[in-house]
């Protein structure tokens, strides 16, 4: 029996039964070392949140323990991968192209007008 237990607690939990014991408030099996990085994993991809020293499932969370949280965490991935790309042309960038355009338009419409008011007289 005391082999049992040893062998039982140096298994990490998955990310599935992390959800469940954070879901039924028994949270420290948890805290053990082998199941720190799931457990981190969970707050990166805000499955947890932790409140007044509490910690809870989120929406997210919530979510994750119907659909699976493998295909929860990969849309999370993506989404922050998404966020952290940069546009292509910075903002200040795009609004000195619109400015020259709006300029190069002006330009234009006053060029068009002075040839149709020369031709006239």
């Amino acid at each position: 029996m005391q082999k049992f237990v040893s062998e039982k607690e140096n298994n990490p939990l998955t990310q599935e039964e992390m959800l469940h014991l954070i879901e039924c408030g028994d949270i420290v099996e948890l805290l053990s070392e082998e199941n720190m990085k799931g457990f981190n994993d969970l707050i990166k991809y805000e499955l947890i949140v932790v409140k007044d020293d509490k910690i809870y499932l989120s929406e997210l969370g919530k979510e994750a323990k119907l659909n699976g949280v493998k295909n929860t965490v990969a849309r999370q991935r993506v989404k922050i991968l998404a966020a952290n790309i940069p546009s292509r042309i910075p903002l200040r960038i795009s609004k000195l192209y619109l400015i020259i355009s709006l300029l190069s338009l002006l330009l234009a419409l006053l060029f068009l007008i002075f040839n149709i008011v020369e031709s006239t007289i």
